[in-house]
């Protein structure tokens, strides 16, 4: 789901992965300003579906599946209302917090280039019945990356101006870009001669594929594309090669929904769809409870 960056060289001390946000569906946004040691409660009770957080967590942008936009720029303090009433599923943000893609299901690719006060139509989508399911931004918002649940990917290197197709259709589950645009990651489910991990490390052109089925459901890649962590049904997956190898990590039985990494990987935060967030100091390696049990959708950290 989120995904944007921030590059290391120019990383603030003590602020990589200090800001991190996420979501309840029929339930408050949550905000923490101490590497999700703890966490507090903004905004209203609403059907969110997705958040994600800028580089410095000052700009934080989430959205309703059956309602409106919502942006922040007081590090997810307050929260004011965008855009139009519709049935929203994916949100990304630039790392400066400028450029904001939202995706309206069964419909088609918003964009904002004002910190999200007004958005405009792309005409970009499959329409009818076919969802969407994800989408993520670089850094600069210049690379963007989204997919379709039984569909194509979609790229755009102009700032979600205009779109191409990429590969085959399928089934996709998530995807993320890193912080300059160059390593890009999606994941399918489906048929063995198209399900796995599809990694770009040429700004999304071509792809080469991973053999790996799982019920893939989040992704959050690191601002280099180094550190890459997956969220299946049963596991979290991470990878520390650029997505070249991967490893499962011991958390069996958790129905994990979405994952997010900080901008040099250290820091990592997962959401359970009923259960607690867990939080990971060591790149992803191992991984500890916080916080109550709660019906999580989605979960960003800044980078």
């Amino acid at each position: 789901m989120q995904n944007t960056a921030f590059f290391i060289e120019n990383l603030v001390p003590g602020l990589d992965g200090k800001y991190q946000s996420a979501v309840v569906y029929n339930g408050y946004i949550y905000i923490s300003d101490d590497y999700g040691a703890t966490w507090d409660t903004a905004d209203s009770v609403r059907l969110w579906v997705d958040i994600a957080v800028s580089s410095s967590g000052q700009y934080q942008v989430a959205c309703v599946e059956s309602g409106y936009i919502y942006t922040s720029d007081d590090y997810g303090a307050s929260w004011t209302q965008r855009g139009i009433s519709a049935a929203w599923i994916s949100i990304s943000i630039s790392g400066t917090g400028q450029y904001q893609t939202a995706l309206r299901n069964y419909e088609h690719i918003y964009t904002s280039d004002d910190y999200g006060v007004t958005w405009t139509d792309t005409s970009v989508g499959p329409g009818g019945a076919v969802p969407w399911k994800a989408v993520s931004l670089s850094y600069s918002g210049q690379y963007q990356a989204a997919v379709i649940l039984d569909g194509y990917m979609y790229t755009s290197d102009d700032y979600g101006a205009t779109w191409g197709t990429v590969g085959t259709s399928g089934l996709w589950g998530a995807v993320g870009v890193c912080g300059t645009g160059q390593y890009q990651t999606g994941v399918r489910f489906g048929l063995a001669d198209v399900r796995g991990i599809y990694t770009s490390d040429d700004y999304g052109v071509s792809f080469d594929r991973y053999d790996f089925l799982k019920n893939w459901r989040g992704m959050s890649i690191s601002s280099t594309g180094q550190y890459q962590t997956l969220s299946s049904y049963d596991y979290l997956y991470t990878s520390h090669d650029f997505g070249a190898t991967w490893v499962e990590r011991a958390l069996a039985g958790s129905s994990w929904v979405d994952v997010g990494v900080s901008d040099t990987g250290l820091y990592q935060t997962a959401v359970e769809s009923s259960g607690q967030i867990y939080r990971s100091a060591d790149y992803g390696i191992t991984w500890n409870a916080v916080d109550s049990s709660r019906s999580w959708m989605s979960v960003a950290v800044n980078r």
